[in-house]
């Protein structure tokens, strides 16, 4: 039976009594959202380092949104006359595609464990949901074996 409480006191496993429907989009939703936030906490370390990029620094026509993408990333002047100042900066970028690598690797493994886990989770709560709600296929009633009528109007 549906019980009358707070907003923030209605859990996921209570929703299941509107319907198993009910239920899922809602355990996906939270699900998603947790899933999120952890993927945005791996992309500030791509985020703080494209900030911290200078290619952009020196032009006139940067904006404050373009210093967060790659762009911004350490870039070698075609004009560069310093070869270890150049090496230096190589290595820094060598160093931070290897470390976009890794988080990518982090987030898309995040993500594929996250269908599997989902799949499996919303399979159980459906079985669950099953056995714990009525419906009304519980009412119904199977009729077999009734012979064909001859009469058709």
């Amino acid at each position: 039976m549906i019980k009358a409480e707070g907003v923030w006191k209605t859990t996921v496993h209570d929703l299941g009594d509107c319907g198993v429907g009910v239920e899922l989009y809602f355990m996906f939703l939270k699900d998603m959202a947790l899933l999120f936030f952890v993927i945005s906490l791996i992309s500030l370390y791509m985020l703080y380092s494209n900030i911290d990029g200078e290619n952009l620094k020196d032009r006139v026509d940067y904006s404050i949104q373009s210093l967060t993408t790659l762009a911004n990333q350490y870039g070698i002047d075609l004009n560069e006359r310093d070869l270890d100042d150049a090496e230096d900066k190589t290595d820094k970028i060598e160093s931070n595609k290897m470390a976009y690598a890794i988080c990518d690797i982090i987030s898309v493994s995040l993500f594929l464990i996250f269908i599997i886990f989902y799949r499996c989770r919303s399979l159980i709560i459906l079985i669950k949901n099953h056995n714990r709600n009525l419906t009304l296929k519980d009412f119904a009633i199977a009729i077999k074996g009734i012979p064909p009528s001859n009469d058709i109007t």
